[in-house]
């Protein structure tokens, strides 16, 4: 099944990793910190990134990973095939650090186009779903951040931002309850109301 295979790569990348750090290879790592907290509040995990220097990723539950597995899909995959199998084979190299840094610059590029897109597609149809609901509902949702006219607010139900045009002082991370004034995916706009 699809989940045994993405536990095997995730294996394999991890094992991959402990031995290119081991053996002091240099490859190209993912690395993910945990995430923070706010008013109490456990945040979401920021995104990965990758790194020269073995460290862990949180949302793996790994010390260390390198994408080795996908070399079809990601050319640095295929670079890090590379350098471990000259490793192995006793073999210097084949990859300086100065062109892991060129493929890390590609990478991190290529992952950045990737995030834009993912959380385009993420917001509208997060919102398509909200645009399904009673304008009479009320919703639990957390103060995200301050806005010029209000604050930016994350809907409890499906992650969806919006803005709440509210006067009241709210902190970060303080739970509100909002009505749906108007809602338009297609331009990914989500205003909101207080619900009390």
């Amino acid at each position: 099944s699809r989940s045994l295979v993405a536990e095997m790569m995730i294996l394999c990348n991890a094992l991959a990793a402990k031995e290119a750090s081991e053996r002091r290879i240099p490859v190209v790592y993912r690395v993910q910190p945990p995430p923070g907290e706010i008013n109490g509040k456990q945040q979401r995990p920021g995104p990965a990134s990758f790194s020269v220097n073995p460290a862990q990723h949180w949302g793996l539950g790994v010390d260390a990973y390198a994408q080795v597995s996908s070399p079809l899909r990601r050319y640095a995959d295929l670079v890090m095939q590379r350098q471990l199998v000259a490793a192995f084979c006793g073999n210097p190299s084949p990859y300086s650090a100065e062109k892991l840094f060129q493929v890390l610059a590609m990478g991190e590029a290529q992952e950045k186009d990737v995030r834009h897109l993912e959380a385009a597609v993420f917001k509208r149809w997060s919102l398509e779903y909200v645009s399904q609901m009673s304008s009479h509902e009320s919703l639990k949702a957390w103060i995200w951040g301050r806005h010029r006219s209000g604050y930016v607010v994350e809907l409890d139900i499906c992650g969806a931002r919006g803005l709440l045009a509210d006067k009241r002082h709210f902190q970060r991370g303080d739970e509100v309850q909002v009505k749906v004034k108007s809602v338009q995916p297609q331009q990914g706009k989500l205003l909101l109301l207080p619900a009390n």
